[in-house]
């Protein structure tokens, strides 16, 4: 999981906490219902404000539900969490999260509508558990919190032959050197001749400059 040191250093820490609480053996593993209640006790525990003081004090919560009602209380109540609460939530493991990738993202209203039926109402007690494992997948992923900073390489790799090959599978030699003319790599460009290369049908009109791997036009 992509955080820092602080939670590195007490992750065997919280493994021991949730093995106690779900009263289950290493061995056993857990199923999908024993992962949505430990991700309960993770989020928790990664939205705390001192992640390594928290991890060497003992915990008062001594029950998977009362993790549930901690979290469900981020926002000062403990009947439901609004999209309010979860951002408050999300904005207070900033600090610790490191994500791997800034063109696969995750935000409050992708979380709430995956889970909930009328996204609008919140989330009761039951519901925290679904959105707790969703949350904890993400920073498995290494998905970042938020919108999308840079374009993903698949998209950037089709929007390249888009724009410059002729037949969308390879680009030929020629195609090549005009990329890397475009790119002021392959040379002068007042002496690259374009009338050697014919688009024929292929109309630079229908498609967008090209990106750079942050996305920002050429």
């Amino acid at each position: 999981m992509a955080f820092v040191d602080g939670f590195i250093k007490c992750a065997e820490v919280i493994a021991a906490r949730i093995d106690v609480l779900l009263e289950e053996s290493e061995e056993n593993g857990i199923d999908e219902d024993g992962f949505d209640k430990a991700s309960v006790v993770l989020l928790h525990t990664l939205s705390a404000r001192n992640l390594q003081h928290y991890c060497q004090t003992d915990s008062n919560l001594d029950s998977i539900q009362l993790y549930a009602k901690a979290l469900l209380a981020t926002g000062g109540t403990s009947d439901v969490m609004t999209k309010a609460d979860l951002q408050t939530l999300l904005i207070s493991m900033r600090s610790d999260y490191r994500p791997s990738s800034y063109s696969r993202c995750f935000d409050v209203d992708s979380i709430f509508s995956s889970v909930l039926y009328r996204p609008e109402s919140g989330a009761k007690t039951d519901d925290v558990f679904k959105i707790a494992s969703q949350l904890i997948v993400k920073f498995l992923e290494g998905q970042c919190i938020g919108h999308a900073q840079e374009v993903g390489p698949a998209t950037f790799l089709e929007a390249v032959m888009q724009t410059f090959s002729m037949d969308d599978d390879y680009l030929s030699e020629i195609e090549l050197d005009e990329l890397l003319l475009q790119l002021s790599i392959g040379g002068d460009h007042s002496t690259h001749d374009h009338g050697d290369h014919d688009h024929g049908a292929h109309d630079h009109g229908d498609h967008d400059h090209p990106m750079t791997s942050t996305g920002t036009p050429m």
